[in-house]
């Protein structure tokens, strides 16, 4: 039985994700994902995989080794799944808010191995949102690395396709900017 019945935007606002309407960047993700995802509120063995946990990484010139307090879309997901198990992926430190219903995995996303650690937990997923560093290589990688996890009827979402770390794009290996990519790729 769902003990929660806010929806996603209003647990984002709360727990000051920037997935919603109030914080940050204010990027109102969750008005779709609330669309996309109420009919699953209750469902069990549900499974979300989320790259990129909190903001101030070093894709926008901050510290790998950030002190970290929190995980707001974590929190956010697990308000509105209450049955779900979330797995985070950052380059920074989340493993102290470890809990039953949440798994961390500390890496970079433009490193092929750590990225495979994912793929270590034996585990399908039914939602995975890219929300890392937004280098379209690291994008690209994950998504050649982690697609087939997800399972059928599954979501894999890459988000803030309009913006890349600029000094990422210039010191990575040259592949397409994501956008680009798929649009040819939907084409």
């Amino acid at each position: 039985m769902i003990k929660n019945t806010d929806s996603l935007t209003k647990l984002a606002n709360e727990f000051g994700s920037a997935k919603g309407t109030t914080n940050g960047l204010k990027h109102a993700y969750t008005v779709l994902y609330d669309s996309l995802f109420s009919g699953a509120r209750s469902a069990e063995n549900l499974n979300i995989l989320e790259l990129g946990l909190a903001e101030g990484g070093p894709e926008v010139g901050g510290s790998s080794d950030r002190r970290i307090t929190g995980a707001p879309s974590v929190d956010m997901w697990l308000g509105f799944f209450p049955n779900a198990q979330v797995v985070g992926f950052d380059i920074s430190e989340f493993s102290h808010l470890q809990n039953e219903q949440f798994t961390f995995v500390r890496g970079d996303s433009g490193v092929k191995e750590d990225v495979q650690k994912i793929a270590s937990l034996n585990r399908q997923f039914d939602i995975v949102v890219d929300d890392a560093s937004h280098a379209s290589f690291h994008q690209q990688l994950a998504i050649a690395e982690l697609y087939s996890l997800v399972r059928p009827g599954g979501f894999y979402i890459i988000e803030d396709l309009n913006w890349v770390p600029e000094e990422y794009e210039r010191t990575l290996p040259k592949v397409p900017l994501t956008r680009n990519w798929l649009m040819d790729f939907i084409n």
